[in-house]
C-alpha cells in the first residue's frame, strides 16, 4: 500500500473577547462556555493608507477550562486560545447552512489581573477512564457530553 497521509485540524488565535462567556452545562453536568473572539490585521497599502481587517471567530470551551473563562474572562480581555475547528452543517425551510466554531483544548488568559505581565493557562485535565465524560485534547466525546448537548 502507498504511504498514509497524515492530516492536522490545529488552530491557534490570539485576540479579545467580544462577549463575555456564556457557561451552561449539559443533562451529564459537563460544563460548557461559549465566547465570541475577534483577531485582527494590520497593513498599509502601497498609498500609505492604513487598513485593519477584524476578523470574528465563535470559541467553545469543555469541563474545568469552561469553568474558568467563565470566572476569569470577559468583554475585551485579552486571550490565547488553541484548539481545532469543528464545521456543522444543517438544512432549514431547503437552505443550506454552516456554522464553524473553534473548540478550544488550550486557554491562556494574557490580560494582567494583577498590575504585572502575569499569564494564567488553562487545559483540560485528562480523566480517569472511568469517568470519561468530555473531551481530552483533540478527541471526541467518548461517554458523556456530546456537541449535540450543547445547552445553547
Amino acid at each position: 500500500m502507498g504511504a498514509e497521509h497524515q492530516s492536522m485540524n490545529r488552530v491557534q488565535l490570539v485576540g479579545r473577547l467580544g462577549s463575555d462567556p456564556e457557561l451552561k452545562y449539559t443533562a451529564n453536568n459537563k460544563a460548557v462556555a461559549k465566547f465570541t473572539m475577534a483577531t485582527n490585521e494590520a497593513w498599509t497599502d502601497a498609498e500609505k493608507h492604513k487598513h485593519v481587517e477584524v476578523e470574528w471567530h465563535r470559541i467553545v470551551v469543555w469541563g474545568n477550562t469552561a469553568e474558568a473563562v467563565s470566572k476569569f474572562l470577559r468583554k475585551g480581555s485579552l486571550a490565547m486560545v488553541e484548539g481545532r475547528l469543528k464545521t456543522e452543517k444543517w438544512e432549514k425551510e431547503g437552505q443550506k447552512h454552516y456554522s464553524t466554531d473553534v473548540v478550544a483544548t488550550r486557554v491562556m488568559f494574557l490580560d494582567s489581573m494583577t498590575g504585572r505581565e502575569d499569564e494564567r493557562e488553562f487545559r483540560p485535565k485528562r480523566q480517569e477512564p472511568s469517568r470519561s465524560t468530555g473531551t481530552s485534547e483533540g478527541s471526541k466525546p467518548s461517554s458523556g457530553a456530546s456537541d449535540d448537548e450543547i445547552p445553547f
